[in-house]
């Protein structure tokens, strides 16, 4: 019999494939054909590039394959020590990589460094900036809270404090890789899947240049996959509601930090509620569920309030105007603009400040945002959307370079080899930088592809909720893309999910091709979980 978590489920799979292949078709026939904001060029066309991946991957797996059981042991012995090793390994590169390669970025990145150095050295402070965009209010206080402390050991230089900052976010994207790796691990029972799928972040994400930008995309990283993780957590835990009331605390400081953390909640929260259905609706089981939400929702409403009511006198932002802040109709006008495909556009921006109350400036987004939609019709906005499913989803280093004054200040080398030869490969201008970005994409389009070749495990299984939770916040992040401004940047914090989804998607895709080899039927001889 048929429950309403089973159309919830199979409806979320088949939205969800939509999607993603619409994402693929539009990389793979339609970019060369579009022009579009952030547009990059690699060393080969997408398809190349992804078939480049699958070949690759598809050897890898077969090696693996023929002996599976013995790798799987292998891995399985002294498992916490090697994964461990490798992450102490990660986290040397990355530090290694940041020391050798750092510059001074401009734009959000900048604005925000530069003002928690003046906060820390009992300089005025734009308060306008923080007006208009007060979730960075938290990354204000955390980076003058560094500040303070170099300056405590007389560390006085804004560039050695700012060091610090990203040995830090070196350690959050370490740390993500554990999350990812025993997600994984407790959701596959697989030990070849756990540590290939750490060691694809680790490649991919581990050692990306968005290390190097101090900024709420390397400080928000760890949060969709924590969430993720402590979800997957709760389902075996005798204390679920401590377990709930840490994943409310963490969405409140997820949301101070990048807001689109909060769609993993919310998938959560719908995946829990529909999930009451599953085995008809116990009411035992429907109590737990409102017990665990109304937890989850309280601690993060009361964080926030403490947030609130702790950051402004510690910033000193006691002058800050709640006025000014830009609201969702401020991004959904900008997410329709034509001029820049969707992206940040300054006239936009000009525009909502214009307004002094609220109530104005939503009435005034609206107007624009309805004139928009007249003006594009129907196969106008198709066009419109294609164009920002393209920047948002086109390109594997996430707008690398992209930012407004991203450049702003280049460093001196830190020696006359590492430092020369890293700044070639990692900096847009540099030497050996076509090569990296290429590896980027066909890693990011092998990725977009085994993350599609998830959905017949969710049409299978029955219990699949972590699963069913990741692939629907990548669902509502899309949306939330499609929405309001485009950036591709905005899906970094959300590729460990990605990488969590693409490694059931792989041991689907890669069983398929087995079951056509062999001829054996559906089951195969060896499967990578039980």
């Amino acid at each position: 019999m048929r429950t309403a978590y089973d159309v919830f489920k199979k409806c979320t799979a088949g939205f969800y494939v939509l999607l993603m292949s619409a994402m693929l078709v539009l990389l793979l026939i339609f970019q060369p054909f579009l022009n579009y904001m952030c547009k990059k060029s690699f060393l080969q066309p997408n398809a190349v590039l992804l078939l480049l991946a699958l070949l690759l991957s598809i050897l890898l797996t077969k090696a693996i394959w023929k002996k599976q059981r013995r790798v799987e042991h292998a891995l399985m012995c002294n498992s916490h020590s090697n994964i461990l090793l490798g992450c102490v390994i990660l986290l040397i590169v990355q530090v290694t990589i940041c020391c050798n390669t750092y510059f001074v970025s401009g734009w959000d990145s900048g604005m925000v460094l530069s003002q928690a150095y003046r906060l820390a050295s009992g300089e005025s402070m734009d308060v306008s900036y923080f007006s208009q965009y007060p979730n960075n209010l938290l990354l204000l206080w955390f980076y003058s809270l560094i500040f303070r402390a170099c300056f405590a050991f007389g560390v006085t230089e804004m560039i050695l404090g700012t060091y610090v900052i990203l040995v830090i976010q070196c350690v959050i994207s370490t740390v993500t890789g554990f999350l990812l790796y025993d997600l994984c691990l407790h959701f596959t029972r697989s030990y070849i899947i756990s540590f290939s799928s750490w060691l694809y972040y680790a490649v991919f994400i581990g050692i990306s240049p968005w290390l190097l930008i101090p900024y709420s995309d390397s400080m928000g990283l760890i949060f969709p996959v924590l969430l993720l993780w402590l979800y997957q957590k709760q389902r075996k835990s005798k204390k679920r509601w401590a377990i709930w009331l840490l994943m409310g605390l963490v969405t409140a400081i997820g949301y101070r930090i990048k807001p689109q953390i909060v769609i993993m909640t919310v998938a959560i929260i719908l995946v829990e509620i529909f999930a009451v259905f599953q085995n008809g609706g116990q009411k035992a089981r429907f109590l737990q569920m409102l017990k665990h939400i109304t937890l989850l929702a309280l601690t993060a409403v009361v964080t926030q309030a403490v947030c609130t009511a702790f950051l402004i006198p510690a910033t000193h932002m006691e002058g800050l105007d709640s006025k000014r802040s830009f609201g969702p109709t401020h991004f959904l006008m900008m997410g329709l603009n034509d001029e820049k495909d969707g992206v940040y556009y300054e006239p936009d921006v000009e525009f909502s400040a214009s307004f002094d109350t609220p109530a104005q400036r939503e009435r005034a987004n609206m107007n624009v945002v309805a004139e928009r939609l007249r003006n594009y019709g129907c196969a106008g906005l198709l066009k419109h959307l294609a164009k920002k499913s393209l920047v948002n989803y086109g390109d594997g280093t996430f707008a690398w370079g992209a930012e407004g004054s991203f450049y702003l200040q280049l460093l001196p080398d830190g020696d006359n080899l590492l430092s020369p030869l890293l700044k070639q490969i990692l900096y847009n201008n540099g030497k050996y930088y076509a090569y990296f970005s290429s590896i980027e994409q066909a890693l990011w389009l092998l990725l977009l592809f085994a993350a599609l070749c998830s959905a017949p495990f969710m049409w299978k299984k029955r219990n699949c909720q972590t699963l069913l939770t990741a692939v629907l916040s990548m669902v509502g992040l899309t949306v939330f893309e499609l929405l309001f401004e485009a950036r591709a940047r905005y899906l970094y914090i959300y590729t460990p999910v990605l990488i969590f989804i693409g490694a059931v998607g792989w041991n689907c895709f890669y069983e398929a091709i087995e079951n056509i080899l062999t001829k054996r039927g559906y089951r195969t001889r060896n499967k990578f979980f039980l």
